[in-house]
C-alpha cells in the first residue's frame, strides 16, 4: 500500500464467530487484520478488472 494514498473507511458487518476466527488466524500468520483485507480486496479488484480495449487492427478486414 501507498504512503501517500489517502484512506477511507469501508464498514460492513460480519458474525462475530467469523471476526474472531479471522482475527485468530491473521494474529498466527503474524498479519494485522486491515492489511490481509487490503490484499484480498485488491486480488478481487484485479482479477475482475475489463483490461482496456486493443489498439490494434486484428480482425478489421486488414
Amino acid at each position: 500500500m501507498s504512503e501517500k494514498q489517502k484512506l477511507v473507511v469501508v464498514k460492513t458487518s460480519i458474525p462475530e464467530d467469523l471476526r474472531n476466527s479471522f482475527k485468530a488466524v491473521c494474529a498466527k500468520d503474524g498479519k494485522n487484520m486491515t492489511d490481509v483485507l487490503f490484499d484480498m480486496i485488491q486480488d478481487y479488484v484485479e482479477e475482475r478488472e475489463t483490461p482496456p480495449p486493443s489498439s490494434d487492427n486484428k480482425g478489421k478486414g486488414d
